[in-house]
C-alpha cells in the first residue's frame, strides 16, 4: 500500500506494472491497486497467470515467455517487488517507479544514482507499519477487496527451511510460521485462501 499510494502517488485510472505480482508483497499490490481504481499489468511466471488474474490483474506478462527487459508497454507507475529491473527498464516503461526492498546494495545504489542524475522519479523504501495504514488495510480486508493467499505453513522448528523456501523467490502468496498449537483453533492448510468476514 505504501509503495502504491505513499511513494508511487497512484491515482484512480492510472496504469501500473507490478513486477513480482504473485509473491507475498506482489499479490497484495495487485489487489490494492485494483481497489484504488488502477489498471494493473502483472508480471509473473506462466504457472501463475490464472492466480494473478483471479486477484484482479487486467493484463499479465509471463516473464518466461516474454522478457520484461524487452517489454514495450508504457505505464504511469512501475512497482518492482522482485528487484531485477534495470534503470533502463524503469525509464523505458514508466513515468515513475518504486523499488520495494532491494536485492543487492550495489544494484540498488546504481538504480538510485542513475535516477538522480536523470531526475527520473524512482523511490526505494522499506515498509513501516503505522496505525492509519493498518486500519485502511483492515477495511479493505473487511470489504473483501483484499484476500490473503497462504501457500505454505511451517512449524517454528523449521525456520531455516522456511527462509530457504522464501529466498528461492517462487512463493505464490504468503508463507506463514506456526509458533504453537492453540486449543480450539482450526489449523490452516497450505494453499488455503483466507478471507475475513
Amino acid at each position: 500500500m505504501q509503495a502504491l499510494l505513499t511513494h508511487g502517488q497512484l491515482k484512480e485510472g492510472e496504469s501500473v506494472l507490478i513486477n513480482g505480482s504473485s509473491g507475498g508483497v506482489g499479490h497484495f499490490a495487485v489487489q490494492i491497486a485494483k481497489a484504488y481504481g488502477a489498471k494493473v499489468t502483472a508480471v509473473c511466471s506462466s504457472k501463475n497467470i490464472n492466480f494473478v488474474k483471479a486477484l484482479g490483474a487486467d493484463q499479465v506478462v509471463a516473464y518466461d515467455k516474454e522478457s520484461i527487459h524487452h517489454h514495450d508497454g508504457h505505464y504511469n507507475l512501475i512497482i518492482n517487488t522482485h528487484g531485477n529491473l534495470s534503470y533502463k527498464d524503469y525509464k523505458r516503461m514508466g513515468q515513475r517507479g518504486v523499488i520495494v526492498g532491494f536485492t543487492t546494495m550495489g544494484h540498488m545504489t546504481s538504480l538510485l544514482l542513475q535516477g538522480r542524475i536523470s531526475k527520473f522519479p524512482l523511490a526505494q523504501f522499506t515498509a513501516e507499519a503505522n496505525t492509519a495504514d493498518l486500519e485502511t488495510l483492515a477495511f479493505l480486508i473487511r470489504d473483501r477487496k483484499i484476500r490473503v493467499h497462504l501457500e505454505k505453513t511451517y512449524s517454528y522448528k523449521e525456520i531455516p527451511e522456511a527462509i530457504s523456501y522464501i529466498e528461492a523467490m517462487r512463493t505464490r502468496g504468503k508463507v506463514a510460521m506456526v509458533w504453537e498449537s492453540v486449543a480450539g483453533t482450526e489449523e490452516v492448510d497450505a494453499g488455503r485462501n483466507i478471507t475475513y468476514s
